[in-house]
């Protein structure tokens, strides 16, 4: 039997007892974790009198309920030997929960097997509800109006407070204008030379400074190269210089100093929560499955739920079908859900398409994503990188990249420049002063 009535019973003897062990139960065992009826209605009361500040015994319980559960109340209590051993019996009733969890996997699997599911979709399906079972977590798309507002009065509080704060690129004045939060998709795009690899990038590495998990898919850039911008951008290092030490010794007579900048940048980022994956052709499905292994592993995501995750970039992607317009809206959605699964925020870096090269102003449009099919509807952020020395070789804004938000959920549409050192593989915040 895929159950415990006994171990059941005596977490809400326990309980029943010793209402002050509750709050250690409830982080082992939720409502759903009951098989008995009888037993989820107990656990639900008990949490009631709990939430409602009233003393948690069998008459105030049972008044919760209905008296005609009183003697049912004393059953519970006098078969506990022991409120001591309470983390016992809740441990139990978890493991018979995944266990039944599980074996109605079983079921699910036979019957995608039996609809002549896809081998990448049924993978998929495994491992979410697998690691979504053996977690312990109770899925739940449905709640009233009330307690999203409740939920949504303690986010505010919590943030009010800094206890809950949004994640920050890095760059303030980006950070004032759009709100990077867990849960949603920026896309990030850009024609090439843009610098929009290297924006996100910083990105990910202005949040690993602060501890936050970061899982950089790459499809172009094998670990070294990613790693060599690091180096560039954290301690001024010339990327010539790691390119061709000797040469670049030979040719630059103040080169003693690159050693010492490596040194540097070595220190700041070796211990950094940053996970490179290098795989061209990266399937969405093979993607999720490792993004989600790894995050669950990071410190910084199992105590606080942050992380990171940047893909480099769509158009790389290894797609199922012919049509590539549809092939990148179905792995858009399933970013989208992904985000919201894991509650982290996901970076896409897309390219352009070239038609915009025709246009006197080559500041880029949503329409000028390149087979952007439905990713202007599922994404949260969508935001532009723009060079104008990259047209333009006299350009007064040298040194300047232009970061055009055209959608940006719960932020606002408008344009931040910020000062790049691409040399160095880095943006940087202008001061307000330069904005002239």
């Amino acid at each position: 039997m895929i159950y415990s009535l006994e171990a059941e019973q005596s977490v809400l003897g326990a309980l029943l007892l010793d209402p002050d062990k509750l709050s250690a139960v409830s982080a082992i065992i939720t409502a759903a974790d009951f098989y008995d009826a009888t037993n989820k209605l107990v656990w639900n009361a008990i949490e009631k009198c709990d939430k409602a500040d009233t003393s948690i015994d069998m008459v105030t319980v049972a008044t919760e309920i209905g008296m005609q559960y009183l003697s049912y109340l004393g059953d519970c209590a006098d078969m506990v030997p022991t409120t001591a051993n309470v983390l016992s019996y809740a441990k139990i009733v978890a493991d018979k929960s995944k266990k039944r969890k599980l074996h109605a996997i079983s079921f699910g699997i036979q019957n995608m097997v039996e609809d002549d599911a896809g081998s990448d979709e049924l993978a998929d399906y495994i491992s979410s509800e697998v690691m979504n079972a053996t977690e312990g977590r109770e899925s739940n798309t449905q709640t009233t109006m009330g307690k999203a507002i409740k939920k949504l009065l303690e986010r505010t509080d919590d943030r009010l407070n800094g206890q809950e704060e949004l994640y920050s690129t890095g760059f303030k004045d980006l950070d004032d204008v759009m709100k990077l939060e867990g849960g949603r998709l920026m896309v990030l795009a850009g024609r090439p030379s843009m610098g929009k690899s290297t924006f996100g990038q910083n990105i990910m590495e202005n949040n690993a400074k602060d501890g936050i998990p970061g899982y950089f898919a790459t499809m172009e850039m094998p670990e070294e190269e990613i790693a060599a911008r690091t180096m560039c951008s954290q301690g001024g290092v010339d990327n010539d210089f790691l390119q061709d030490p000797k040469g670049f010794t030979s040719k630059h007579t103040d080169s003693d100093d690159q050693w010492p900048k490596l040194s540097s940048a070595v220190n700041i980022a070796k211990d950094w929560p940053m996970e490179i994956d290098y795989s061209p052709g990266l399937r969405i499905a093979d993607l999720k499955n490792r993004a989600r292994a790894w995050f669950r592993k990071q410190k910084g995501y199992i105590e606080n739920g942050k992380g990171i995750l940047l893909i480099d970039y769509l158009g790389l992607m290894k797609m199922a079908g012919k049509d590539r317009v549809k092939e990148y809206g179905e792995v858009c959605k399933e970013l989208k859900r992904f985000a919201g699964e894991m509650g982290i925020p996901i970076i896409l870096i897309c390219q352009l398409n070239r038609s915009l090269e025709q246009r006197p102003d080559k500041r880029p449009l949503m329409s000028d994503l390149r087979d952007s099919g439905e990713i202007e509807e599922d994404a949260d952020i969508i935001a532009f990188v723009y060079r104008d020395e990259v047209y333009h070789e006299d350009s007064p804004d040298k040194g300047i990249a232009e970061i055009i938000l055209r959608k940006s959920r719960n932020g606002k549409i408008t344009t931040v420049r910020l000062m790049t050192e691409l040399k160095h593989y880095r943006f940087r915040n202008l001061a307000r002063g330069d904005y002239s």
